[in-house]
């Protein structure tokens, strides 16, 4: 889903870039080594293209599934 939203960056709203830096941000525990360390790239650029600057905090699984699903609509995925 973050692949394909990179693509659609430019066309993509404020809101819709933060939600997606919030869920690369809260992927970042589930990620090892380098993907981990990417995955925090890709949060700090989505949030930058929204000209927002968010954090990384811990979210349940429950939680990051509801936003993941959220985040699709936004998207049109």
């Amino acid at each position: 889903m973050l692949g394909s939203a990179s693509g659609k960056v430019t066309i993509l709203r404020k809101d819709g870039l933060i939600a997606l830096g919030d869920i690369a941000a809260a992927l970042l525990p589930h990620a090892p080594g380098y993907a981990g360390k990417l995955i925090a790239v890709v949060a700090r650029l989505f949030w930058a293209m929204a000209g927002s600057k968010g954090e990384f905090k811990l979210v349940e699984l429950e939680e990051l599934e509801k936003w993941i699903e959220e985040a699709k609509k936004k998207i049109g995925e």
